[in-house]
Formats: structure tokens, C-alpha cells, sequence
């Protein structure tokens, strides 16, 4: 008879348990320094051969444009640039090894044949050092990305000496590394780790007797003067510390630097001192790549994004840095995709220093919409995951989730997905993105096999794989990392939730105990578990939401309904499957001698395959028949997933969320450790077999680009040891190059530098683009007077405000902030106010408004101190053309009026941008009142203190408003959703406003307001109105608005109040009555998830009659593509 398999289930057999007597099942890491036994050296040998991938792009890079192809050009070199910051991040021979590899391919010319002659060595021989030198090259370093094991070469010094002796050039970088290129005798320095305990960690150079105690209080002190630690290394010296700062400069002025202190001596005596410049000449050509990049930016996002890498990179500044962060996540579907800094912190032991890494890629329209329909859905299916809304963001921040396709990715190793920032206070009131890698998902390595997967499943497995881990990764990235709460007291006294009335933990049934206090973070507190720990919580929310049928429907499978029989079931089945298989491989990645995991998902995912076991044999076992467990399988029953596997998941995430959610990290470290510690059974008897069948990682040959008389080239490579070579040895020599031509050209700009104002006007690129349509028809602005470029605020100020005519061209920014001084007053905090010091906005008393009951009831005094400048508008003269260059116009700190009888006036392609942000009366953008004949056009407004645009009591006659962005996303939000609130208002008596094609986003109120003080007639069309969590109209008495072809998307309230006149362009039938006063047929609008908006009173329509009326079209989302600057 057949013997019955033997499983493992909740535990081991009963002689399996003889096994714990030898080993022990703790995660401490330990000084190990034992001998190394050679059935153990195999598992540190490179892979023979590694699994070598293209990495496909071309018909996507081949779709941009030229300027698309610069930009991402620029920033592939500049990502690029970081490769010698990662080998020096990995350990202290991996750049001497590269040096090797790159000199020794150009001696010979990649003819390894004649190599192999002149040497002596055998072509296998040879063979075994390209399979070394390729898998290196797509490591970055001599340690596994996915693992952080060391590998070594399948050739003995002798044969790696007899390569070296090729050159003098080769033999003298060999003796560099000739002994640690090795294993040596100590099995600890095969891991990276903290130094103090026999590992590897250049986070910590020079210090192999630092220890974790002494990292963490260096780190804890930095953490209290607010020095953000992910591009920083600690080196011990003889009187305490030095903290490396990775910058081009290695002296930033101290308004630059995070902190203007840079020594103090710690409570212990020991001297700490900040020494920058650290990875200097790489900071400083990726800077120069930043700042070229620039110039090709496709809109004023990617100008800031630019700009602030720019600063943080050359001076050090993470608070930069964020700035970026904050700007990348803003910057909406572009179609070249990229991010580039020091961001993933799994290398660093202690779990907070970041790696150097950045990508830049091309959006998969086709499969981003896919995860379109995720993203839109996603705020439906969190209130089904294991907790209540105690312990979710208030508002679900909707994250730009999009499939790219990689061109680059410089780093140790490339991810399938990813979701950054990682910044806790970015991501609750910017949000964040994800991204799904599709040809690193698509990639297919010759030949490969699947272990541990039963006969019976492996034709369902091989089939749905893929799909099933794309549903993962987008459920991990969107879901995973993106939802949960942090609960915190954000500044003392000061806390997200109710103190008094703290939330009830659904583990304990009791208030919680325990929150995040004032400067701590996710990633501080929780330390070097937090990476797993987190990668373990998004997989299994991933786990859970798959059981959603209708989540599977987005993705193309079944009808949403719940069939496990159905196609949708088998891509469900595929998905647990997987991630048990994953569970078991995992254990390639955990060491026994030093009982340390080397890869952070991979713990997770052990952690998971032990959930699914201990959800019953009736679900999930391990089986196999033969004694050393080569035919091990999985047996998962696929009908009981969702009574058995779904809640087992369920009961796991839930004690991983709250623990994460409350700070609890001694409860967190105590079960993670427990459910991800190697007992007996896994160490001795299903590692071994998981060692034998493991797969060669994959490695990835990426093409370069080449610039040549401003067009850009792409260079593909095969997918051999020898095409990844090449490709590493053509990029090395293209930076030599370039550094070479990035000094030259920064002395010529140098030498060619003016700084004053030039007379430009016989320039047409200068001109005002257009001529506006609608009621402000026939604004001519400073018609032909020669444009002229201000060469200070002060200069600029001067000209707006006399009585010449003027064309006045904006070519960079003109910072107002702190040119007048600040004021110091008591102000109050509204009532509307349900978020002081986590997102909420105060108010300046302007007007008594806080003392005449406009605050509310209960509203409380505080103290603000705001910027003057930005409370005290500009007063515009009549006859100003004032434009913007590309995106480079920008209005800081400072508004514009146009009043009092000033008139033909013209504003284009501008950015207005910060005025008090944090306070309601901090200062209004553009104000009207009492003007006549103005145009705005391919404005940005953003973080602005009360009004966007507001037209005041004055009769504002004939005014045009279009192809606008009013961007209202804000840290200081009056509705406490990252919203502005107070965005157009347009209350003047008898105004005439046309408001057509502009972009109107992420706001929660006066979207317009419209009427108050008499006969305001708008004309609004064409407009764009997205992501609005209150009201867009506001229609007062006195208010008539034509409203058509407008496009309301995820708008609550599109009409709050109608108590003027509307007519909303209902049907296709009405719509036939604007002909006789509009001059055509109105349009529809167009709704998605958004609320009603209705309005059919007509008899007001005749006052368009003779008037400029806008023309119309159909209603397009469009517009988010051509509103703004940048986009003239």
C-alpha cells in the first residue's frame, strides 16, 4: 500500500521534536565566529548560471516625445550616478570589485576567449567568473539584494589572480580585494548586520565595535534635535561620533542645513559631530542631472520636485528632500515617472538609514487603468478589514496608482511594486503613490521550475501566477501600505484622537495604553523590525481583501460574485498558493548560525504560511513521503480559504495593525519574533530541501541612453553575463564623460552670468500667448511695450504698481516671504477647526472676524504669527501683461489686486503660491474689486490662506477666467481633510465672469460661491471640478450661473444652495433654449461619483444676449492635462 505522507500542520511530529534539544528558536543576533564547513560554503557560492532578464522597453521609450525623452534621460543619468553610493553601502570591497569587473572587460574588449588563452584558464573557468561578475552587477555589491547573504566566486584565488594578472591596471585593483572578495573563516561577516555583533554594515564605517545600544542613543539624540537619519552613516572615533551626511558640499551654510548646530557632547561625554559631504562627487554630478532635467519638466510639479532634490542633494537637507516628496505626489499620472534619493531602509541593521535608489519609468496606460478602477473603489473595502474607524484615517487620501514600465532602476535590486514616500506626515496629508513595475511582474526567466507545488495544482498555478501577484502587489501597495493610523500626540497636549475618550483596542476590549509621542515615528519606534513587520502587514491585507470577488472583477476575473469554482476562484487559490510557497522558500533567506532573516518579506511571508497552518490541516498542511523531504508539497484547500484561510488572516492583521496603531512595539516585537522564529522542524529538515531546489534571483540587463545634439538614443543589451557587463562598462564611461562636460559647462555659465534686468520684447517666445474668449474679450493687457524681466522683488513690486504699460516677464521665482517683516497677534482657533496641529487651520484676526461670532461657537484664542506680505496684496496699474517663462514664473508669498477702477490687465501662466497657508485671512491670491477688462490665464493657485480668486463688492465688469489650476491640496486645511476650503469667491454687484477650462481640484468648498451683493453673472464652462469632499456652488441671491460641459468627478455636493438662478444644462432637449442668448447649444455636464446639480431656471439668460459668450464643447477630464502653467 501506498505509506501515508507524513505533514506538518501545527507542529512537528512527535520524533521531530527530538530536534529542539540541539537548536534554539530565538532571533537574536549574536557574534558569530564560527568555522565555516564547506556543505555550508555551498550555499554562499554564485549561482551557476544566474538568471539573466531583459529588462523591455523600447516601444514604450520610443513613444515620447523628444523633450519627454530629455527629461528622463537626465534623470536615468542621475539616478545612475548613485551606483558607486550603493557599493559603498554594501561593503567595503564591492566598489573595488566593480572597478575590477568594468577594467577588466575594457583591457580586453569583452573577448574573453583570448582571455582565457592568455591565462590559462579553462572556458568553464572563464564561465564561472562572468556568472559571478553578472550576478554582482545586478546586486550592486557582493551580497544579495533579496537576502543579504554574501556570494562568492566558483574559482579559487588562484584562478581569480591568474584574471588579475591581465593588466596592470586589473592587478593592481585585485589587491584591493583579493582576501574579501572570499568567505574567510567567520560565518558573521557572510551576513550584513550590525558590525558590534560580527556583521557587515557600512551604514557604520570604521567601527567594528559599535554596538546597536550605542547606535540607537546616537540616533535617539539626532531624533530629538530633529535630524532626519536616512541619508546619514554614524562612524565611532576615539572621542565619541561622527555622522556622515551624504551631500556635494562639504560645508552647506547653516540656513541650508536641517540643523545650524552641527557639535554637541552627548549626556555620556561622548563628542558628536555632523561632517557632510559624504558620497560628495556623486551628490554633486546627480545634482548637476537634477538641475539638466529641469529644464525638459513637462509641468510646475516637476519643477518643484526638481528644485528641492537639487538643494537636498547638494546640502544635505532631508527636509528638501520632503519637499520634493510632497511635490512627486502631487504631480498626477505623468507620462515620465520618477523618484530618486535615499528611501528604503531594510539594509540599514538598525532600520532607519536609507539606501541610494531611483527610477525612472513610463506609464502602462492600458494597465493603469485597471488599477484606476482599485483606486477609486479602494475607500469601499477598508471598512473591511479587522478594525474599526478608531484606527483609520479619517479620509482615505485617493493615491495616483499607476502600471509603469521601467527604463531605470539604480539600486541593489528592483521591487515588483512600490509605494512611497515613507514619510508618515506625507503620506496622512499629501498621500502617496504606488506603482506597479509591469515588465519586472511580466519578466520570465528560461526554464524556470516551481517547487512545493502539488501535480494536481500546477497547471492552475502556472496559469494564474501572474495575475494573482499582480491582484497582490496592487492590494499590498494600495491598500496595505496606504491604509491605518498612526495615533499620536502630534505636539505636547496635542493629540489625533480623544484623549478623554481614548479608542477601545478590539484585542483587549479595553481604551488603549499607548500612542505615539511628540517627535516619534513608525520607524523609530518600531526599529529594525519595522520593515518586516510592515511588509507583513500590507501582504496580508493583500491576503484578505483578494477574498473580495468584486476586487477580482476589477482585474478582469468573474462576474463579482463569490465562486471559488470560477475563474475568479482560481486566481484567488493561485493567490494563497503562492503565498505559501513563498513562505516555505523563504527559509533560503534565514540563516542558522547567526538565526538572523536576511530578507524582510521574506519573514513576512513564513510569518504567513505559519498563519495558514495554524488555521487547520482542513486548510492548509506540508506534506511529503520521502525521509529528507524532496518531494515536500503544499496541500491548500481551496473551498475552505474563505471559512478557514480569510479569518485565520483576519486574526493575524488585526493584532499587526494595532499593535502598530497604538506604538505597542513590546507586544508587536514579542509575537512577530514568536511566529517568525525557525523551530527545529524548519531548520533541519525543510531548509535543507528548500536549499537544494532554490531558484537563481533574477538580474536584470537595463539599456542606457545617450544624448547627441539634442536628441536622445536608447542602447539595449542581450541578456547574457557579457551583456550585462557591457551595459555596466558603457554607463561607467558615459559618466566619465559627462562629469567631464558638467565642469566645463558650469564654468561657462559661470563666466557668461548676468544679473540684471534685460529689455526682451523683441522676442516672441516673450508674447502673450492667445487672446481670451468670454466676457473678458478684447483685454489686451500691455500690449506691445517692450517686455522686461525684473531683477528683484522690489523691482518687480514697482513696475505692477505704476501707470506704464507694461509687459513684464517672470523667468524664476520672486520670493516675498519675510520682505516685510512678520506680525505676532492673538488670533483664535475657529470652531470649525476639529484638527488643531494636525491639519486644521486658524485664523487671523483681519476684520474682528474672530471677535463678531464668524469663528463660531467656542472658538478659543490663540497666539499666530504670520508673514505680512502675504496679508497685504499687490495693487496692480492698468495696462500690465504679466507672464510666466515655461514653469520657472512663480509669485511666493504674495497676491494680486486689481482694484479701484484699474483695468486691462493680463496674468499668465504664473504660480501664485503661499501665503500663509496655515491661517484663514492669511491672504487672498488674486482679488477683484472694481475692475474692468482682465484676464487670468494658465495660473496655478495653491496653499493659500483664504481665497483662491475672490471678486469683492466693486462691480468687476468683463473678467475671463481660464485654463486655471486652483490646486487646494494643504497641510492646513479648515475642513480637516487636506482641502482647501476657501477657494473662489465671486460676490461683486453686477460682475461679468466667464470661467472656462480650468482645473479645479482637491477643495471642500466655495468652488465657486457665487452672488451676495447684487447681479453676478458667470458663465461657467468647461471646467474640470475633481476630488471636492463638501460643496462646488454656492449660488446666492443675486447669483446667475450658467453652468456646461462641465466635469464633476468624486464632488460631493456639486450644488450646495441654489437661492439665485441656474441653469445647469439638465438634457439635451432643454439645453436647445441658451441658443437664442449664447449663441449655441449648451452642453451636458458630466458627473462620476459625484453628487446632484440641478438648476433649470432660464428667464436670466437673456442677459448673455450681445455679450462675448464663451463657446462650448463636450464635457473632458482633459483639462487636468492643459490647465495650469507649464502647459502653454
Amino acid at each position: 500500500a501506498t505509506p501515508r505522507p507524513r505533514c506538518r500542520a501545527r507542529s512537528p511530529p512527535l520524533h521531530l521534536e527530538l530536534f529542539r534539544r540541539s537548536s534554539t528558536a530565538t532571533t537574536t543576533t549574536t557574534n558569530m565566529s564560527a568555522k565555516i564547513d564547506s556543505e555550508t560554503l555551498k550555499q554562499y557560492l554564485a549561482d551557476s548560471p544566474p538568471s539573466i532578464v531583459p529588462l523591455a522597453i523600447k516601444p514604450h521609450f520610443d513613444a515620447l516625445t523628444d523633450k519627454e525623452k530629455l527629461y528622463a534621460h537626465h534623470l536615468s543619468v542621475a539616478c545612475f550616478a548613485g551606483t558607486r553610493v550603493v557599493l559603498r553601502q554594501v561593503s567595503p570591497e564591492s566598489e573595488h570589485i566593480y572597478d575590477f569587473i568594468v577594467a577588466l572587460h575594457k583591457h580586453t574588449k569583452g573577448d574573453y576567449a583570448s582571455l582565457a588563452n592568455d591565462t590559462g584558464l579553462s572556458h568553464e573557468e572563464i564561465d564561472a567568473y562572468l556568472d559571478y561578475s553578472a550576478q554582482f552587477l545586478g546586486n550592486l555589491g557582493n551580497f544579495k539584494s533579496f537576502g543579504d547573504s554574501k556570494f562568492v566566486p566558483r574559482l579559487d584565488p588562484r584562478q581569480l589572480k591568474a584574471l588579475a594578472t591581465a593588466s596592470k591596471d586589473t592587478l593592481a585593483i585585485y589587491d584591493k580585494f583579493k582576501d574579501a572578495i572570499y568567505t574567510g573563516n567567520d560565518v558573521g561577516k557572510l551576513h550584513l548586520g550590525y558590525p558590534g555583533a560580527g556583521h557587515i554594515s557600512t551604514y557604520y564605517p570604521d567601527s567594528p565595535d559599535i554596538t546597536s545600544e550605542r547606535i540607537s542613543s546616537v540616533s535617539d539624540f539626532l531624533e530629538g534635535k530633529g535630524l532626519l537619519p536616512e541619508n546619514t552613516r554614524i562612524r565611532k572615533t576615539k572621542d565619541g561620533y561622527e555622522v556622515l551626511i551624504a551631500s556635494a558640499s562639504d560645508s552647506p551654510a547653516a540656513e541650508q542645513r536641517d540643523l545650524k548646530e552641527s557639535e554637541w557632547t552627548m549626556d555620556d561625554g561622548s563628542k558628536l559631530k555632523l561632517v557632510f559631504g559624504d558620497y560628495s562627487k556623486e551628490m554633486d554630478t546627480i545634482a548637476y542631472h537634477i538641475e539638466q532635467a529641469k529644464k525638459y519638466a513637462a509641468n510646475d510639479h516637476q519643477v518643484k520636485m526638481m528644485e528641492e532634490y537639487s538643494k537636498s542633494f547638494r546640502t544635505g537637507s532631508l527636509q528638501a528632500f520632503k519637499e520634493s516628496q510632497k511635490a512627486w505626489v502631487q504631480d498626477k499620472g505623468p507620462q515620465v515617472e520618477s523618484d530618486i534619493g535615499f528611501i528604503e531602509t531594510y539594509r540599514d541593521p538598525h532600520g532607519i538609514r536609507g539606501e541610494w535608489e531611483g527610477f525612472v519609468a513610463m506609464v502602462n496606460k492600458e494597465r493603469t487603468r485597471a488599477f484606476g478602477k482599485l483606486v477609486e473603489t479602494a475607500p469601499q473595502y477598508i471598512p473591511l478589514l479587522p478594525w474599526d474607524k478608531s484606527f483609520e484615517k479619517d479620509k482615505f487620501l485617493s493615491p495616483d496608482f499607476t502600471s509603469l514600465e521601467v527604463l531605470t532602476f539604480a539600486g541593489s535590486g528592483i521591487p515588483a511594486g512600490i509605494n512611497i514616500p515613507n514619510y508618515d506626515d506625507i503620506r496622512q496629508n499629501f498621500g502617496f503613490k504606488n506603482v506597479s513595475l509591469g515588465n519586472i511582474l511580466s519578466a520570465k526567466a528560461p526554464n524556470e521550475s516551481v517547487p512545493f507545488i502539488k501535480e494536481r495544482d500546477l497547471a492552475t498555478y502556472q496559469k494564474y501566477r501572474d495575475p494573482a501577484f499582480e491582484v497582490q502587489v496592487g492590494l499590498h501597495e494600495l491598500l496595505g501600505h496606504g491604509c491605518g493610523k498612526l495615533l499620536q500626540e502630534t505636539e505636547p497636549g496635542v493629540f489625533n484622537f480623544d484623549k478623554e475618550n481614548p479608542p477601545i483596542s478590539p484585542l483587549s476590549g479595553q481604551p488603549i495604553k499607548s500612542w505615539y509621542k511628540p517627535g516619534q515615528t513608525w520607524g523609530s519606534t518600531f526599529g529594525a523590525i519595522a520593515a518586516s513587520y510592515e511588509e507583513c502587514r500590507a501582504e496580508c491585507v493583500a491576503m484578505a481583501l483578494s477574498c473580495e470577488f468584486p476586487i477580482l472583477q476589477l482585474f478582469g476575473f468573474g462576474d463579482g460574485k463569490a465562486d471559488m469554482k470560477s475563474e475568479a476562484g482560481d486566481v484567488l487559490f493561485t493567490a494563497y498558493l503562492q503565498m505559501a510557497r513563498a513562505g516555505i522558500a523563504a527559509l533560503e533567506f534565514w540563516d542558522p548560525k547567526s538565526r538572523k532573516w536576511g530578507q524582510a518579506h521574506m519573514q513576512a511571508r513564513f510569518s504567513i504560511l505559519r498563519t495558514f497552518l495554524n488555521a487547520g490541516v482542513e486548510f492548509c498542511q506540508l506534506e511529503w513521503e520521502k525521509d529528507d523531504l524532496s518531494d515536500l508539497t503544499i496541500r491548500l484547500e481551496r473551498d475552505r480559504i474563505l471559512d478557514l484561510g480569510r479569518p485565520a488572516v483576519n486574526d493575524y492583521l488585526q493584532k499587526l495593525h494595532i499593535y502598530k496603531a497604538t506604538a505597542d512595539v513590546t507586544a508587536a516585537k514579542k509575537m512577530y519574533d514568536e511566529i517568525t522564529s525557525v523551530e527545529p522542524f524548519y531548520e533541519n529538515m525543510v531548509r535543507p530541501a528548500v536549499l537544494k531546489k532554490k531558484q537563481p534571483r533574477k538580474v536584470f540587463v537595463q539599456a542606457n541612453t545617450v544624448e547627441k545634439d539634442g536628441k536622445v538614443d536608447l542602447i539595449e543589451y542581450e541578456a547574457t553575463n557579457k551583456g550585462m557587463i557591457q551595459s555596466c562598462v558603457d554607463r561607467e564611461q558615459a559618466s566619465s564623460h559627462q562629469n567631464f562636460i558638467m565642469k566645463f559647462s558650469l564654468l561657462a555659465l559661470a563666466s557668461a552670468y548676468t544679473a540684471s534686468a534685460a529689455v526682451i520684447g523683441e522676442r516672441a517666445a516673450y508674447a502673450v500667448k492667445g487672446t481670451p474668449e468670454g466676457f473678458g474679450k478684447g483685454t489686451t493687457g500691455g500690449g506691445s511695450a517692450a517686455c522686461v524681466v525684473p531683477s528683484s522683488v522690489s523691482e518687480l513690486k514697482t513696475w505692477l504698481t505704476d501707470s506704464t504699460a507694461r509687459c513684464i516677464v517672470l523667468d524664476k521665482e520672486y520670493n516675498f516671504k519675510g520682505t516685510e517683516g512678520t506680525t505676532t497677534a492673538t488670533g483664535c482657533r475657529p470652531a470649525s477647526n476639529k484638527c488643531p496641529g494636525n491639519g486644521g487651520q486658524d485664523a487671523i484676526n483681519s476684520a474682528n472676524w474672530c471677535t463678531n461670532g464668524n469663528a463660531g461657537a467656542g472658538a478659543t484664542s490663540v497666539t499666530v504669527k504670520y508673514d505680512n506680505a502675504g496679508v497685504t496684496a499687490i495693487n496692480l496699474g492698468s495696462n500690465k501683461s504679466i507672464i510666466g517663462v515655461g514653469n520657472k514664473g512663480v509669485i511666493r508669498g504674495k497676491g494680486l489686486r486689481i482694484a479701484n477702477g484699474a483695468k486691462n490687465i493680463i496674468i499668465q501662466n504664473i504660480h501664485i503660491t503661499e501665503l500663509n497657508p496655515q491661517y484663514i485671512w492669511g491672504g487672498d491670491a488674486i482679488t477683484l474689486d472694481g475692475a474692468d477688462l482682465v484676464w487670468v490665464d494658465h495660473v496655478k493657485i495653491s496653499l493659500i490662506g483664504r481665497q483662491m480668486f475672490v471678486a469683492g463688492y466693486g462691480n468687476s465688469n468683463r473678467v475671463t477666467i481660464s485654463n486655471t489650476e486652483f490646486d487646494g491640496q494643504t497641510s492646513w486645511s479648515a475642513s480637516c481633510d487636506g482641502r482647501h476650503y476657501w477657494a473662489i469667491l465671486l460676490l461683486g454687484g453686477g460682475d461679468l465672469i466667464t470661467m472656462k477650462g480650468n482645473y479645479i481640484h482637491h477643495t471642500s468648498g466655495r468652488s465657486p460661491k457665487v452672488g451676495g451683493q447684487g447681479n453676478t453673472l458667470l458663465h461657467a464652462v468647461n471646467n474640470y471640478f475633481y476630488s471636492n469632499t463638501g460643496h462646488a456652488f454656492d449660488i446666492e441671491a443675486g447669483g446667475m450661473v450658467v453652468a456646461e460641459g462641465n466635469v464633476f468627478q468624486n464632488v460631493n455636493t456639486p450644488l450646495l444652495n441654489n437661492n439665485g438662478q441656474l441653469f445647469s444644462a439638465p438634457s439635451t432637449s432643454a439645453n436647445t433654449v441658451c441658443s437664442s442668448s449664447l449663441g449655441h447649444t449648451c452642453q451636458l455636464n458630466a458627473f462620476g461619483s459625484s453628487g446632484s446639480f440641478s438648476g433649470s431656471q432660464t428667464d436670466f439668460l437673456v442677459n448673455f444676449k450681445g455679450k462675448n459668450v464663451a463657446s462650448a464643447a463636450a464635457a473632458s477630464s482633459n483639462v487636468a492635462n492643459t490647465a495650469g502653467v507649464g502647459k502653454i
